[in-house]
């Protein structure tokens, strides 16, 4: 993230401001919040990164406007982007938003995306860069991009692996890692914890592999994960098992065929979610050879497991995209509940 981190929050509705102000707090960004008075505007410059500006009809798009115009005469190039309701994303943009998060919106997505535009110069804006570690998950990741109603590709590189994520004016139409599209590329690319992505604006074609209405997209994803969490056993899709190959000879034809081709998968150098990827059958089913493989002792955990980010504070629902330590987290989680209504 570029050293400019300050955060200026706009928002006529005091105890929604504050919402969104706990939000960036949480993420460890200075937030100062401002009176939303086109009129008084007064913007502070010195260590700003981002503004975040709220409201309803007129009265939003006056304040992007008074934004934008301080911003210009100060030459000062700083994102805005615009979270209030009643207004197109095209006239917030047209305004002097660089982008406009459509409402009703969770927090989460509203805190993400002014996080990965904060401090970013007007040159990158159309390309955003990051990790994985740095924000909550694939699956939120996907819903905050999906907000901002962009034509989009979100590519996803692990190693040699790679995967893409293409929106179609905020829909999300096609999905792809490896060999595998639509639907099912979008599950195993929830499972991936740890990515560098980059978020590139363009034209796509609306290839519609995912026929489902946005609603019904992320409502069949938070399914996926809760059955894979429910499967699991408490395994973390990063981590790292190896067999126990006395125990496993111990038990010679009593393993089928089938259980004996999944467990040589586990080779002690690839993460749980590769060998979701990588194996014939389907996820579940993999899934549940090996959690009662490890309940048997046929599989171990190895000694090494690749450092995972621990400071982040996780939605209870999202824990199995970062590990099951998640589960102890679930008092701590931020509200990613959609935003109050701004005003009456």
């Amino acid at each position: 993230m570029p050293g400019l981190s300050k955060v200026i929050v706009l928002d006529p509705d005091a105890w929604a401001g504050r919402q969104i102000q706990l939000g960036f707090e949480r993420e460890g960004l200075a937030v100062a919040t401002i009176p939303a008075d086109p009129a008084k505007l007064d913007l502070p410059g010195e260590d700003t990164g981002l503004v975040m500006i709220c409201g309803i009809e007129g009265s939003g798009l006056e304040l992007v406007r008074r934004t934008r115009a301080q911003l210009l005469e100060r030459r000062i190039d700083v994102p805005i982007v615009f979270a209030g309701r009643g207004v197109e994303r095209d006239a917030a943009r047209a305004a002097g938003a660089d982008e406009a998060v459509a409402q009703p919106a969770y927090l989460r997505d509203v805190v993400t995306i002014g996080r990965l535009l904060c401090g970013v110069p007007t040159s990158g804006r159309q390309h955003l860069v990051g990790s994985l570690v740095e924000v909550t998950g694939v699956f939120t990741l996907v819903r905050a991009f999906a907000a901002l109603g962009r034509s989009a590709t979100l590519t996803l590189v692990r190693g040699l692996r790679r995967g893409e994520i293409r929106f179609w004016n905020g829909e999300v139409t096609s999905a792809q890692v490896g060999m595998i599209h639509g639907q099912a590329a979008l599950h195993q690319l929830l499972l991936w914890t740890d990515a560098r992505f980059d978020f590139r604006h363009e034209d796509v074609v609306r290839r519609q592999q995912i026929p489902m209405s946005h609603d019904e997209l992320f409502a069949d994803a938070e399914r996926f994960l809760e059955g894979v969490r429910e499967s699991s056993g408490g395994l973390s899709p990063s981590i790292v098992l190896e067999q126990d190959l006395p125990r496993v000879q111990s038990f010679g034809k009593q393993i089928p065929t089938e259980v004996y081709g999944v467990l040589r998968m586990f080779d002690g150098y690839r993460v749980l979610a590769d060998v979701l990827e990588d194996s014939a059958y389907r996820v579940f089913e993999t899934l549940r050879v090996a959690q009662r493989a490890v309940e048997i002792g046929l599989l171990r955990v190895i000694d090494k497991q690749p450092v995972r980010a621990r400071w982040r504070t996780i939605l209870s629902l999202e824990e199995w995209l970062v590990g099951s330590e998640a589960r102890d987290a679930r008092e701590a989680t931020i509200d990613s509940g959609p935003v109050a209504a701004q005003g009456g």
